[in-house]
C-alpha cells in the first residue's frame, strides 16, 4: 500500500484498488470503539484477578473519537485494574459523624513514639546501624523491656530480614540478648529470611 506523509507527520495511506482491502469493513470510529471493547472484554477474561461486571466501576464514557488515536488494549487493562483498587476503598465520612463514633486506641508499643498498626521508619547513612537498632527494637517488643530509653509494650514481632544472611542475623540476636539480659520466649519474635 502507498503512503504520503502530510505536513503534520502522519501517514495517511492512499486509496488502493487492492480487492482485499476494499473488501475488508471501514475503519469507522464506532468500529473502532467496538473494537476496543471486545478488547477489553477478552483482557478481562483472560485475567485471572477479574470480578463480575457488576462490581466493575464502567469504563470512561468518552472513547478515542474518530480523529484520536484507540485507545491500547494495555492501557484498557490498566485502567481497569486501577478501577477495581478504587472500588475496594473505603467510603468517604462526614466529619461530623466521623467525630462522635465511638473508636478504641491501639495499644501503644513504644512510650510516646508507635502505636499497634502504625508505621515508623528509621533513616540514616550507610554503616549507621540501622540494622543493629530495628533488630534491638524488635527484641525489646517481643521481651517487653525499654528500648533507647523508652518503655515499651510487649508484644508478638515479626522481623523481615532482607539484608543479613542468616548466620550473621544469629550473631546479632545472640549480642543483643546477651548485652540486655534478656532471652527471647517462644512465639515472642519470628525472623522471615525475606531475600
Amino acid at each position: 500500500m502507498s503512503a504520503i506523509v502530510s505536513s503534520n507527520c502522519k501517514i495517511v495511506p492512499l486509496p488502493t484498488s487492492d480487492p482485499e482491502s476494499l473488501a475488508q469493513p471501514a475503519d469507522t470510529h464506532e468500529n473502532r470503539v467496538a473494537k476496543i471493547r471486545a478488547e477489553a472484554s477478552e483482557i478481562r477474561r483472560k485475567s485471572n484477578k477479574s470480578a463480575p461486571p457488576n462490581d466493575l466501576p464502567p469504563l470512561p464514557d468518552e472513547l478515542p473519537g474518530p480523529d484520536q488515536d484507540p485507545m491500547d488494549p494495555v492501557d484498557i487493562h490498566n485502567l481497569i485494574e486501577l478501577r477495581k483498587k478504587a472500588a475496594k476503598l473505603p467510603p468517604l465520612e462526614d466529619v461530623s459523624e466521623f467525630i462522635v463514633k465511638f473508636m478504641v486506641k491501639p495499644k501503644l508499643l513504644i512510650e510516646n513514639i508507635l502505636h499497634q498498626g502504625s508505621k515508623m521508619a528509621v533513616g540514616g547513612g550507610s554503616n549507621s546501624f540501622k540494622t543493629w537498632i530495628l533488630l534491638d527494637l524488635a527484641l525489646s517488643v517481643a521481651c517487653g523491656v525499654s528500648w533507647l530509653g523508652f518503655n515499651t509494650t510487649k508484644a508478638r514481632v515479626l522481623y523481615c530480614n532482607c539484608e543479613i544472611q542468616q548466620e550473621f542475623m544469629q550473631d546479632r540476636v545472640k549480642a543483643i540478648e546477651k548485652a540486655k539480659e534478656i532471652t527471647s520466649e517462644p512465639g515472642s519474635v519470628d525472623i522471615w529470611k525475606g531475600c
